[in-house]
């Protein structure tokens, strides 16, 4: 604690940010505060941990916009450049002629001229390069503003078409081996690498704003000049869009420069859905990387920028701030209530209809540290172990459970396989005093965490299947700024003897 606070930062704030996102049930995964190239701060929450690969969401778009400085920085492309030169014998026959004026600068900027995200409709069409310029713009490149996905992948094809390679091989040979950056991709169709599907070592994703604070210098190696990495954080455009697009966050407003966001109270970041955060600080000369899986991302920043921003120095901090320890975090759930009456729960079963989950039976057993449960779906029998008062069981086998979001919520690279799963039995919260009992489900496949809960009553019981996401920001009474979250899946059986 000592190191944090030589370094300017709060101890103290610190354990406070960590004991609210616990608070408010934030999937956060990790955080990690660097001052210059020192490392003084790393939480990560159990199962994750630093080698683990996580996805990167829009925070991946950061590294396009590297590989495509990195092109004029070596003289193969000019930010001045048109697009459509790049894509000769791919384009529509039909085109919009506004895109003859579409410059690389402007696609960086989001100042493309679209007034709506064209990634939808390109990844509808067999061929994204036409998917994309089929699309007609609103207006003018390089006079509006609008956060558009679709822009990362033709960049990507430019870089390809500049460096005669994929952006992430070019990328390869030119940072990530001498950073020693480990990083998987989903491939698009064509068999190119999805800008939009990258996965990321959480210690490498941190690697990254430390490479912008130091202005594209790596181990006393100059990878790229100063002058690019400069541009990619400077304000280049204001960033208010549209009053169509929900869910935005207050540190949306403050401009954007080369795929990075300014932020509200100084500095910028790279920012990805679901709360990928690399916050670079160059007036303190220092960076902090978050990752998680919060649909409620706004929250993580509000939280940061109250709890720990206003209490960092840039030399050390007053010692009346710090504390012996910070707060010990995971990232599950940790429940430490338990009922004392088992007569619902313990030896019982129940049965149920045919049902979206597919479960047809459900047996409980109670046991000193786990809660054994026994489920028959489709036939297929499978038991489950969940951890009790705050622990966690790994498991080799797992339910099938609905995935509403593949795309948006899978990573690859991780070896790890197993299913982490807390459990809980309580007395309901209400006037009824029913008794419930729930799992929470982990892996590193996925981003997000799976909920099965079983709420018993008259010799009957309610099984319910939701994302973690879902019930946080339900129990934040925040869900109508995020209607895409997937509703819970809803089923009652009976008890048999």
């Amino acid at each position: 604690m000592e190191r944090l606070r030589k370094n300017g930062i709060s101890p103290k704030a610190v354990d406070i940010f960590i004991r609210e996102i616990k608070k408010y049930e934030v999937d956060m995964h990790s955080f990690a505060i660097y001052k210059g190239e020192e490392k003084v701060c790393g939480v990560y929450g159990y199962p994750f941990q630093e080698e683990s690969m996580h996805r990167m969401y829009s925070s991946g778009k950061m590294l396009v916009a590297l590989a495509v400085l990195k092109a004029v920085d070596e003289g193969r492309l000019s930010l001045e450049d048109y697009v459509l030169p790049y894509f000769e014998g791919k384009l529509p026959k039909e085109m919009d002629e506004k895109y003859s004026r579409l410059q690389i600068k402007h696609m960086l900027t989001m100042n493309t001229g679209h007034d709506y995200d064209t990634m939808e409709a390109m990844r509808a069409d067999e061929d994204w390069v036409h998917g994309f310029f089929k699309q007609a713009p609103e207006y003018e490149p390089g006079g509006h503003f609008f956060y558009n996905n679709g822009v990362p992948y033709i960049l990507t094809q430019v870089v390809k078409q500049a460096a005669g390679c994929d952006y992430l091989e070019y990328l390869d040979r030119k940072f990530f081996q001498k950073m020693d950056v480990h990083i998987t991709a989903d491939r698009t169709p064509q068999g190119d690498t999805d800008p939009s599907g990258i996965s990321i070592r959480i210690c490498d994703f941190e690697k990254l704003p430390l490479l912008l604070l130091n202005q594209g210098k790596w181990e006393q190696e100059q990878l790229i000049a100063e002058e690019w990495i400069s541009r990619m954080g400077m304000y280049h455009t204001p960033s208010i869009q549209s009053e169509k697009i929900q869910n935005v966050n207050l540190d949306t407003k403050y401009g954007y420069g080369y795929f990075l966001w300014r932020n509200s109270v100084g500095g910028y970041r790279l920012d990805g859905g679901r709360g990928q955060f690399g916050l670079v600080f160059p007036d303190l000369d220092m960076t902090v990387s978050i990752m998680s899986a919060e649909e409620d991302q706004g929250l993580i920043l509000e939280l940061f920028w109250k709890h720990v921003y206003p209490y960092l120095w840039a030399k050390s901090a007053p010692k009346h701030t710090s504390i012996e320890s910070l707060t010990e975090y995971r990232a599950l759930p940790e429940w430490n209530e338990r009922c004392a009456d088992t007569s619902d729960v313990h030896g019982c079963s129940y049965m149920f209809p045919k049902n979206d989950l597919n479960i047809e039976k459900v047996t409980f057993t109670l046991e000193e540290e786990r809660m054994r449960v026994y489920f028959v779906q489709e036939q297929k029998k499978t038991t489950v172990y969940a951890g009790l008062e705050g622990r966690a069981c790994g498991n080799e086998e797992m339910i099938a459970l609905p995935e509403p979001n593949y795309f948006m919520n899978h990573v690859s690279g991780n070896t790890d396989h197993c299913y982490y799963v807390t459990g809980r039995y309580i007395t309901a919260p209400d006037f009824m005093g029913n008794k419930e009992a729930t799992l929470f489900i982990r892996t590193l496949d996925k981003n997000m965490y799976d909920i099965l809960s079983f709420r018993f009553a008259n010799h009957a019981v309610r099984m319910e299947w939701a994302h973690g996401s879902w019930d946080c920001v339900q129990k934040r009474g925040r869900l109508e700024i995020l209607p895409h979250i997937p509703t819970p899946v809803m089923v009652v059986g009976k008890a048999v003897s």
